[in-house]
């Protein structure tokens, strides 16, 4: 008959100390703007007592105050009390995203079971809602991680929708602006010369024996001539004139305040000698030239179609000037 032998306790260690999951980098900034101090109190337990994640909490209890402290501080997630001594929390929703085009991640908390003020405070910008009768420690930090989630995404696809807007309007080799863009901006150049008699003129420019350089050396050295061409362009212009490349080695800059037609031919001589300067890429070297034709507002026409025509008949008799 085996003896009995009393089986050790396994795990007593472990089991005598207190669950403490690993801690958590992140900590988050939050402002509570609320007035009554029973529901501060109660809030600020809540997250107090929150194991995976560290809140630094401020305090304000009118939306002035609010104000001040997001003008100072960058907040993670701010909690919004609807009614407030001073005015509504959809009000501080307002005014904060007026002046911010990131507001950080916001929760309406509200006693009111109203749809339409729900939906308007999300149609602002306010990511969740909670109702502060039924709001417990869960579902308080569970909305807040939500709603900084939310403002996040919101923040990148801002970002990747500007990118795209950029790539929209912007030549991808030179970064310049791209014949819509340059369109658009001489339209509202017209526009407003009308008003305030600030006239524009147009200039549109070609490289010289551009193909045969193309041809010669590839494309790669074909490339990095339209960028010396551009950055030597806008050595030349004023930070309100615009340079666009039209495409192929075709640019086109659009000139503000014109007075004088000496003016504009000054800026022409200064853009030929400009890009004249020789250059060697990869022990090629390189000289580059360029045909100028200009239009002027309105001598020359009252469009931007018709500018560009002038421009550029006045370009090719430049062009061909120097073949003579």
């Amino acid at each position: 008959m085996g003896t009995s032998r009393t089986q050790p306790e396994v795990g007593l260690t472990q089991a005598a100390a207190p669950f403490n999951p690993t801690p958590s980098a992140v900590h988050r900034n939050v402002l509570i703007l609320e007035d009554d101090d029973v529901d501060y109190k109660r809030h600020k337990k809540f997250l107090t007592a929150d194991l995976l994640e560290t809140y630094n909490l401020q305090r304000a209890s009118t939306v002035n105050q609010a104000l001040e402290l997001t003008n100072n501080e960058n907040f993670d997630c701010i909690l919004v009390d609807y009614y407030l001594p001073d005015a509504t929390g959809m009000d501080f929703v307002s005014q904060l995203k007026q002046k911010s085009n990131e507001p950080p991640a916001m929760v309406l908390l509200t006693g009111q079971q109203d749809t339409n003020l729900v939906a308007k405070a999300m149609k602002e910008g306010v990511q969740d809602y909670l109702d502060k009768n039924s709001v417990t420690p869960e579902s308080l930090t569970r909305t807040i991680r939500s709603a900084i989630h939310l403002a996040e995404m919101r923040e990148e696809l801002n970002k990747s929708n500007q990118k795209l807007r950029e790539r929209a309007l912007h030549d991808a080799l030179t970064g310049l602006a791209n014949r819509t863009l340059f369109e658009d901006r001489c339209e509202g150049a017209l526009n407003l010369c009308q008003r305030n008699g600030n006239k524009p003129a147009i200039l549109l420019l070609d490289l010289n024996d551009f193909k045969p350089i193309n041809d010669t050396h590839g494309h790669d050295v074909g490339d990095k001539v339209l960028q010396i061409a551009s950055e030597r362009f806008n050595t030349c212009l004023r930070e309100s004139d615009t340079l666009a490349r039209l495409g192929g080695d075709e640019f086109a800059i659009l000139l503000h305040g014109i007075n004088s037609i000496e003016n504009v031919e000054a800026v022409v001589a200064r853009l030929k000698e400009t890009v004249a300067e020789p250059f060697t890429y990869k022990n090629i070297p390189l000289n580059i030239s360029v045909s100028i034709g200009l239009a002027t507002f309105p001598c020359d026409g009252q469009t931007y179609a018709d500018l560009l025509e002038i421009a550029d008949k006045a370009m090719y008799c430049d062009k061909q000037k120097r073949k003579d």
